[in-house]
């Protein structure tokens, strides 16, 4: 199970290298949004709607409590 792990681990590494994200909340909703694409969509990101900053404790509390939204860009 240990090379199962370690390799799982590693392919987890190698596909993090390759996303970008952006965490915050559409103007007048409470609701916390995890905007998650590939490095070749970065510029896509630009074309969204603007979310405004989210502070660490919003965060934390959100994905404790499962309160938020994933949008994949592509």
């Amino acid at each position: 199970m240990d090379g199962e792990t370690s390799r799982l681990d590693e392919l987890l590494d190698q596909l993090a290298n390759n996303l970008v994200w952006k965490l915050g909340k559409y103007e007048g909703s409470e609701r916390v949004v995890i905007r998650l694409g590939y490095a070749s969509s970065t510029p896509n990101f630009t074309d969204q709607e603007r979310l405004k900053n989210v502070g660490n404790a919003e965060l934390e509390a959100a994905l404790k409590n499962r309160d938020f939204d994933v949008e994949w860009v592509s």
